[in-house]
């Protein structure tokens, strides 16, 4: 019995050591989680986890790369961001709920996801809907979008920057001009209504498929063409199986650059500050990547034996998608306040 009570004796003096020891070390080190963002308050480190679904060499990655690049730099160290290509961390939606859970700091996801918060995101799928790129940028700019973003505060989201994919015409099997020339081709499309409805209007059927089988589809023929950008398509090699892109500036491929706003809230004001000035600034960054990369793709396609070339007759595009596709739409107004944005 003397025995048992000298070693229980002992553990007890071994449990307390033990306990000392951990305070000792809680005290100096004082960790806790933010969301998503581990948080070390003794030296104010927070490491953000940001997710995409393009791939490293994307602009979207690029542009993630940038705005940690400033984050890091404009804060001593003390914001690191880290970033998942490819959809590591799940599909656009997924991203979207890690965000409002709190669970994943920042996404860049598409309109598509954002208009089941407020449809009005999904006005901008809509064909011919801008002039030109400028037209887009100075209407990603404005105060019509800035109060877009800010209705999404109600649902846990904060919408700090637009980037962009480029425009989504169509690379084809065979070569196309005019709506005329797509009668009962098959035209693989997102799962998107404008989108199918466009090609609809055309004179295609619409095939939405997954983007990884789209080479396969091309390959066998099980669709003569894809809804796809420049920048979206070379690095698949689609052009390998389908050589004639045609530009006609149909829709603008808009992307979100998306916070949450529990992660948000819990960091300093100053953070918050930062974080909302260098997302602005890579947007800019990501625009002319796309730039950049856009020109290489036409090279690439070109040098390859494909051929890219601009439609001769855009209006014979308008006429045959826009009025069609615009009267599903329930914003009209809207429509006409983003057509005739002075830019």
């Amino acid at each position: 019995m003397k025995s048992y009570k000298v070693f229980s004796s002992l553990i007890a003096i071994i449990l307390a050591l033990s306990l000392m020891a951990a305070c000792g070390s809680g005290s100096s080190s004082n960790s806790e989680t933010l969301g998503n963002a581990a948080v070390t308050s003794n030296s104010a480190a927070y490491t953000l986890k940001a997710g995409h679904v393009q791939s490293q060499t994307h602009p979207y990655h690029l542009g993630l790369e940038y705005f940690g690049k400033l984050l890091e730099d404009r804060s001593g160290g003390k914001i690191v961001l880290e970033i998942y290509p490819s959809s590591q961390l799940g599909s656009e939606r997924e991203l979207t709920e890690s965000i409002q859970m709190g669970t994943l700091s920042c996404a860049l996801v598409g309109n598509a996801v954002l208009a089941n918060f407020d449809d009005t995101f999904s006005v901008f799928d809509l064909p011919f809907l801008f002039e030109n790129r400028d037209h887009a940028h100075a209407v990603m700019q404005s105060d019509f979008c800035a109060e877009l973003y800010s209705g999404l505060e109600n649902n846990d989201i904060i919408g700090l920057a637009w980037y962009e994919n480029g425009f989504f015409d169509v690379l084809s099997k065979k070569e196309v001009d005019v709506p005329s020339d797509f009668n009962g081709m098959n035209i693989r499309t997102m799962e998107n209504a404008a989108y199918m409805n466009t090609y609809t209007a055309a004179g295609a059927n619409p095939v939405p498929m997954a983007f990884s089988e789209v080479y396969t589809a091309l390959q066998n023929g099980t669709v003569d063409g894809v809804s796809t950008s420049i920048t979206a398509s070379v690095p698949m090699k689609f052009y390998e199986v389908a050589p004639y892109f045609l530009q006609v500036d149909m829709q603008f491929a808009i992307c979100n650059m998306i916070f949450s706003k529990e992660v948000l809230d819990e960091m300093p004001q100053e953070y918050q500050d930062l974080i909302k000035e260098c997302a602005i600034e890579s947007q800019q960054y990501e625009w002319d990547q796309i730039a950049i990369q856009e020109q290489e793709g036409i090279n690439t396609i070109n040098a390859s034996g494909g051929q890219v070339k601009a439609t001769t007759d855009k209006q014979a595009w308008i006429n045959a998608v826009r009025d069609p596709v615009y009267s599903s739409s329930a914003h009209a107004d809207k429509i006409d306040h983003i057509r005739n944005y002075d830019h």
